[in-house]
């Protein structure tokens, strides 16, 4: 009897001070957790504070709209040598957007390119330091190095920026900026078929957003989902053939998570038809 006693008093105290083993652990760890939490808030990493969301909800002074103007976001073309580019040229680098970019012809009825995507922390950017100016380059994909040549002259870009709603706010929708610029036109003057090609570009401005174009953002601790809710495609509006493809690609855009860029044979026929 007295044996079985120790036996038993032995298993309590092992039982006890794995008990108070595994609640000193718990304890450092929630310890451990809240000091990260609190941490990652007062110390953010650089890619935080190149987060929209971040920055919206921590600093108050930063409204949405002031986010546009700060990114001084446009589309540019860059050629070396045989290589032409398109370019998403910002003022500066911010990530949590998509974007939707066209390049057509001036009835917008033929379309040469299509590129959309969404900048993350991933996202592949430049940094390009001119005497002019300092912008931040992200890389779209390479283009025919012999256009203008076999284009309907002009040539525009057309661009759609979607800056998500802050987390935590009631809009019921927000709507995208949209931009348009033309590359090339005709060189006045010169022979037929010679382009001039517009050094300028054309930014994103909190008075162009296209309101005939509608999209939410969903954020949680899982994940985040994107709807285009509401797209304007009657024949009359401006740029209608614009949100006709926009539409057609509207579930690769909701779900995009980098950037894709379609040209030639990769364009589907029935983009151009109406």
């Amino acid at each position: 009897m007295l044996v079985n006693f120790t036996i038993v008093t032995a298993v309590l105290r092992v039982f006890g001070e794995w008990e108070t083993t595994v609640l000193c652990v718990l304890v450092t760890g929630a310890i451990l957790a809240l000091a990260r939490w609190l941490a990652t808030d007062a110390y953010p990493s650089p890619g935080q504070l190149l987060n929209l969301d971040y920055l919206v909800s921590h600093f108050s002074n930063i409204h949405p709209e002031s986010l546009i103007r700060l990114l001084n976001i446009a589309v540019t073309r860059a050629q070396e040598e045989n290589r032409s580019q398109l370019f998403l040229s910002c003022a500066v680098h911010l990530t949590g957007y998509k974007f939707f970019l066209l390049m057509t012809n001036e009835d917008e009825s033929e379309f040469y390119i299509v590129s959309y995507g969404k900048i993350g922390g991933r996202t592949k950017v430049n940094y390009v330091i001119d005497p002019r100016f300092y912008r931040w380059n992200i890389p779209l994909g390479d283009i025919n190095p012999q256009w203008p040549n076999g284009l309907s002259l002009p040539v525009s870009l057309h661009l759609f920026v979607f800056l998500p709603t802050p987390v935590g706010w009631s809009d019921p929708s927000a709507h995208p900026y949209f931009v348009s610029h033309e590359l090339w036109a005709p060189f006045p003057g010169g022979p037929h078929g010679a382009a001039g090609e517009s050094l300028g570009m054309t930014v994103c401005s909190p008075r162009s957003k296209d309101r005939l174009v509608e999209f939410k953002r969903k954020k949680n601790i899982f994940g985040e989902t994107w709807e285009l809710t509401c797209i304007g495609t009657t024949e009359g509006n401006n740029h209608f053939r614009l949100r006709k493809a926009l539409r057609f690609y509207r579930r690769e855009l909701e779900n995009a998570t980098g950037i894709c860029t379609l040209t030639g044979s990769q364009l589907p026929p029935s983009l151009n038809s109406d």
